[in-house]
């Protein structure tokens, strides 16, 4: 399978990410960059929005199958992390979820790049085996 444009704007938000926390550990003080809190409702925004453009449908690849589950472990890593980054106003929390985006993106778009898509003839009915 080859990368779509889907795979360009996740990129492009996770590079975003990326930038507003080099901003916030380089001490800058723009509006987006003023705390852990702003940063980490950020990243839940922008992080989500990128999995939602960038995921694709199940891979039926069974070779593929890792990722999902470690990717949903990641997710489920960053979103809790975020959410305690929240709460606490935490900065060293803040690196989790800032990591963790990095970490799914990378993992997405390499399995993007070799593995194949859902076909609608794989046999799969209300996501099981036939």
């Amino acid at each position: 399978m080859r990368l779509t444009w889907k795979d360009a704007i996740a990129t492009v938000l996770t590079a975003g990410i990326v930038a507003l926390y080099a901003a916030f550990l380089g001490g800058t003080t723009l509006p987006l960059v003023s705390s852990p809190r702003t940063l980490a409702a950020v990243f839940l925004i922008v992080g989500l929005t990128a999995c939602a453009i960038g995921g694709t449908a199940l891979t039926t690849d069974t070779k593929a199958r890792w990722a999902m589950y470690a990717g949903g472990t990641l997710g489920g890593v960053a979103f809790i992390a975020a959410l305690i980054t929240l709460v606490t106003g935490s900065g060293f929390v803040l690196a989790i979820p800032v990591g963790t985006t990095v970490a799914l993106w990378l993992m997405a778009t390499v399995r993007h790049t070799f593995t194949g898509p859902v076909r609608a003839d794989d046999g799969l009915v209300s996501g099981h085996r036939r």
